[in-house]
């Protein structure tokens, strides 16, 4: 988790645009101010009950969460830099450190995700600044889609006109566009960068055996 200075951060936008931008917050906050609530949740939420066994975070029912998020649209700043129309995906890159050999954790977004009007850099979450390990002073914001996409203590913008080749989009987060038996072997070529999730839900009550009978039934759905 990095520790970024505020008054020594900004956010720089580059690769094809035709202006080159470096943005304070100060900047950022004179953009139009947009609010919505969105779901966070990792890729790998429910993982532990994968049948064979998956790698990674053993994550349960954990990783999902719910906030309002406050900021800009990702469109307004990529339009203020002056997206090229060569560009085909978004690179967004943030201020935290490899662990040892780890690959830097950068990420792509497509261009039209990027250009949605509900994508949006948060600076604020629940009305109050970023937390630290929500990604202060800046994070992408991409409703719908897995969490490895809301790229954190976002400072650094570069547009592409290529695929990006880096690990976090070549090697990790893919699966198959299609679904397959539990276990099945794909080839590395057939899969594809995860994107948007699937609809999930959850029943929170009754929480065990109901007895025979009228039961109403109440949970939530993301």
């Amino acid at each position: 988790t990095p520790q970024v200075n505020l008054s020594e951060w900004s956010l720089k936008i580059g690769g094809k645009v035709d202006h080159p931008t470096t943005l304070t917050m100060e900047d950022l906050k004179k953009l139009p101010r947009v609010e919505l609530v969105g779901v966070l949740e990792c890729a790998g939420n429910g993982r532990r009950f994968y049948e064979p066994h998956v790698a990674g975070t053993q994550w349960a029912f954990g990783s999902v969460g719910n906030g309002r998020w406050t900021g800009v649209r990702l469109r307004d700043v990529l339009q203020k830099a002056g997206i090229q129309s060569s560009a085909k995906e978004i690179l967004c890159d943030g201020a935290d450190v490899p662990l040892g050999t780890m690959p830097d954790f950068q990420r792509t977004i497509t261009v039209a995700k990027a250009l949605h009007p509900d994508t949006l850099l948060a600076y604020e979450m629940n009305g109050q600044p970023l937390p630290v390990e929500h990604g202060f002073p800046l994070r992408v914001i991409a409703p719908g889609w897995a969490a490895d996409s809301w790229v954190k203590w976002l400072q650094h913008i570069e547009v592409l006109d290529r695929e990006f080749e880096g690990f976090w989009m070549k090697s990790a987060y893919r699966h198959p566009p299609h679904p397959v038996p539990p276990g099945t072997a794909v080839d590395a070529s057939e899969m594809v960068p995860v994107t948007d999730l699937g609809v999930k839900s959850v029943i929170a009550t009754p929480s065990g055996w109901a007895k025979p009978g009228s039961v109403r039934v109440q949970g939530t759905a993301w």
